[in-house]
């Protein structure tokens, strides 16, 4: 069996249940759970439907909203597999 032939388990975590009050930093570059600047974008969480998802393959409907920045304090509070860095 190949790699790619593993069908991966994808799971889901409502942004809604992470996300903290959101504070407006007035800066383009800010977590996207707590809106905190982010000094170097280091991380991102990958969205699709309002909902984070453990991979960072994309999908191929219009649910899927891309990925973004998550602050390193935001990223501790997930399990690894929900967080990717930035290429």
């Amino acid at each position: 069996m190949k790699k790619h032939d593993i069908n991966r388990w994808i799971f889901e975590i409502p942004l809604e249940d992470i996300q903290k009050p959101y504070e407006d930093s007035g800066h383009t570059n800010t977590c996207i759970c707590c809106g905190k600047k982010i000094r170097q974008n280091k991380y991102c969480v990958h969205l699709v439907n309002g909902n984070l998802v453990s991979t960072d393959q994309p999908f191929a409907s219009d649910e899927d909203m891309g990925f973004y920045p998550i602050g390193n304090s935001c990223k501790n509070q997930l399990p690894n597999n929900f967080y990717f860095f930035m290429t």
